[in-house]
C-alpha cells in the first residue's frame, strides 16, 4: 500500500492503551508451514521505525541553510527552498516511495506521507509549529484488477504566531480536490507508515513481515478501519477465515459504511457458503452504493474507459443529482458532452461548473478542458 493511495486489497478482497494491547493479543496467531507465529512475538520481531529522525548530517544542512534565518516565516521560506530547490535538495514526487524523514534525505525522492515526516523532522528541529494532516480526496471508484484504490493523502499543516496558517503538500493536485482536511497524531502517521510497509511485504509474499507490521500500526491507531481491512485480508489469504471474518466485523464496528470490508465479507461468505450472510452484507453494500454519488461518478468514469459514453453520461447524471454542488461531476459531464459532440448542452453544464468551482485551480482545468476541445 501506498500512502498517497491507500490500496486496499480485496480480493473476491476510547479506551485506554493497555485495553488495545489486550485486543491485539487476544487475536489469534498467524498459521505458518512450520510452526504459529503468535502476536507477541509478532510484534517483538518487527524493528522499531522513527521516520522523523534526523541525522547529522541532516542537521547540518538545516543548520546551514535555515536556523541562520532569524524568524519563523523566514525559517519556513527558506526551508521549503532548501527541501525543494535543484542545488539543495531538489525532492521530487515518486508515488511508491514510502520513506523516513532519513531515507528521503539520501534519495531526494517522496510519496505525500514521506515527504511530511521530512518536512515536519526539519521543520521542528528550526523550532516551526507542524503537524500531520489527512486530507480526505473525493472518491475515485477504480478498479485495478483486485485493487480497489480509495484515495487517502497527508500532508504538513503548521502556524506561525497565533494566526498564520500553512499547508505544505508535494502533491498538491490531491490537496486541490479535498473533501476534508483533518490533524492527525504522530502516532496515526507512523501507523500509515507500517501500514505501508505491511503491504509491500503482503506484495512480496512475506506473510511473517506482513503480521508484525500490521499489527504494529494497529497498536499505534487500533482505530482505523482500514487497518482492520488489512488485517482481514492477511488472514484470508492464510486461509484463517474466522480470523479474518472477525477483522472486517472489526472494521465495521468502527466503520459501519466502509465498503472495503464489507465487499470482503460478501465474498467471505459466498466462499464459505453461506448465501444468507452473503447477501445481507450485499444489500448493505448496495444500499451504500445508491446513496454514494462518486460511485455512480466512478462507474461514468469506467463506462467512458469502456468508449460507453452514453452509460458514462446516465452515471454522471445520477452523481449530480445525488450531489449537484460537486464541480468535478460537471467537469467530467462536460467532457463527455465534448467527446460525443452535444454542443447544445456545453453552455448549461459549463455555467454550473463556473458555479460551483471552489478554487481558482477548478477554472484553469475547466478552461484548460474547453481550450482543447475548440
Amino acid at each position: 500500500m501506498r500512502v498517497c493511495w491507500l490500496l486496499l486489497l480485496i480480493l473476491l478482497l476510547s479506551s485506554c492503551a493497555q485495553h488495545h494491547r489486550q485486543n491485539l493479543a487476544a487475536l489469534p496467531a498467524l498459521h505458518l508451514e512450520q510452526t504459529d507465529l503468535s502476536v507477541d512475538k509478532a510484534l517483538a520481531i518487527t524493528p522499531l521505525i522513527d521516520p522523523l529522525y534526523l541525522t547529522p548530517e541532516m542537521k547540518a544542512f538545516l543548520d546551514y541553510y535555515v536556523l541562520s534565518v532569524p524568524n519563523s516565516k523566514q525559517r519556513l521560506r527558506a526551508l521549503n527552498t532548501a527541501i525543494h530547490r535543484n542545488g539543495t535538495l531538489g525532492l521530487r514526487y515518486d508515488g511508491g516511495f514510502s520513506g523516513t524523514a532519513e531515507e528521503v534525505f539520501r534519495s531526494g525522492r517522496a510519496n505525500c506521507l514521506a515527504y511530511s515526516h521530512l518536512y515536519i523532522a526539519m521543520g521542528r528541529y528550526a523550532d516551526l509549529d507542524m503537524h500531520y494532516q489527512q486530507v480526505e480526496v473525493k472518491p475515485q471508484w477504480e478498479k485495478q484488477g483486485e485493487l480497489i484504490k480509495i484515495a487517502r493523502h497527508v500532508n504538513v499543516g503548521g502556524k506561525i504566531g497565533k494566526t498564520q496558517v500553512f499547508t505544505a503538500d508535494i502533491n498538491p493536485q490531491d490537496y486541490y480536490r479535498a473533501d476534508l482536511v483533518y490533524t492527525i497524531s504522530d502516532e496515526q502517521a507512523l501507523a500509515q507508515h507500517y501500514n505501508n510497509i505491511a503491504i509491500e511485504y503482503l506484495e512480496a509474499n512475506k506473510p511473517t513481515e506482513a503480521f508484525g507490521h500490521l499489527l504494529t500500526a494497529l497498536k499505534l491507531d487500533p482505530e482505523s478501519e482500514s487497518l482492520w481491512t488489512n488485517l482481514g485480508y492477511l488472514y484470508r489469504t492464510n486461509n484463517q477465515l474466522d480470523a479474518a471474518e472477525f477483522s472486517y466485523l472489526k472494521a465495521l464496528e468502527l466503520s459501519p459504511a466502509y465498503r472495503s470490508a464489507l465487499q470482503n465479507l460478501v465474498t467471505l461468505y459466498q466462499m464459505t457458503e453461506r448465501p444468507e450472510m452473503a447477501s445481507r452484507y450485499h444489500r448493505k453494500l448496495n444500499s451504500y452504493h445508491e446513496k454514494n454519488p462518486f460511485f455512480y461518478a466512478g462507474k461514468a468514469h469506467n463506462a467512458e474507459l469502456d468508449g460507453d459514453l452514453a452509460t458514462a453520461l446516465s452515471n454522471i447524471d445520477v452523481a449530480i443529482t445525488l450531489k449537484p454542488e460537486e464541480f468535478e461531476f460537471y467537469l467530467a459531464k462536460l467532457s463527455y458532452l465534448l467527446e460525443i459532440g452535444r454542443i447544445d448542452q456545453i453552455a448549461s453544464v459549463e455555467g454550473l461548473a463556473r458555479k460551483y468551482a471552489k478554487r481558482s485551480q477548478d477554472l484553469v482545468r475547466l478552461d484548460a478542458a474547453l481550450a482543447s476541445n475548440i
